[in-house]
């Protein structure tokens, strides 16, 4: 048996030895008993609130009520621009809306995004 091990071979039974302790946590991770939550986003332009379940009256939303009854219903809004399609591409892209951005029917997600 060869008793000088160089770095080379160190290296690779060390990494062989670290992937073979981590596989079994691998395995374990992958059978999580927690669920994910449902996420239901609804983009609607110039509504306002007003809706049953923000306390007006007058409107009549029960379908819209019993969503915001059983889940989260935000009670201030901001948006990054004054453009509701703007605003709603910066919302669901996560990059923030310039001057040359987000105000056509362009995309510019292959020079903006990484990947």
């Amino acid at each position: 048996m060869n008793e000088n091990l160089n770095r080379r071979d160190f290296l690779k039974a060390m990494g062989l030895g670290a992937t073979a302790l981590a596989m079994p946590g691998c395995a374990f991770a992958a059978k999580s008993s927690t669920k994910s939550p449902n996420v239901l986003f609804i983009a609607v332009d110039d509504l306002r609130p007003q809706l049953g379940c923000y306390g007006h009256k007058q409107m009549l939303s029960p379908n819209i009520d019993r969503l915001g009854a059983e889940g989260v219903v935000f009670l201030r809004s901001y948006c990054q621009v004054p453009v509701c399609g703007a605003s709603r591409a910066s919302l669901m892209t996560g990059v923030r809306p310039r001057a040359n951005r987000f105000l056509g029917y362009n995309t510019w997600a292959e020079k903006d995004l990484p990947g």
